[in-house]
């Protein structure tokens, strides 16, 4: 999964921290939050989440269902 630099910018605010995150569960955040999402702001967070297409969120969240149901 691409993160577009998410990691690094977690790690970058967090120096001399412990840090534990779920880079799966800040995308699935990320995806709910985009449906609901108008224009500037859609754009936006498909920028983050490295997709053009707000259908390619849905296609990756079944995907990665079956694989972990698997």
């Amino acid at each position: 999964m691409a993160t577009c630099g998410l990691t690094e910018r977690l790690v970058t605010v967090n120096l001399n921290r412990n840090l534990v995150f779920s880079l799966l569960s800040i995308h699935a955040m990320l995806s709910l939050l985009a449906i609901s999402a108008g224009c500037g702001t859609l754009d936006k967070f498909l920028g983050v989440l490295c997709t053009p297409l707000l259908d390619d969120l849905a296609l990756f969240a079944s995907y990665m269902a079956t694989s972990v149901a698997n």
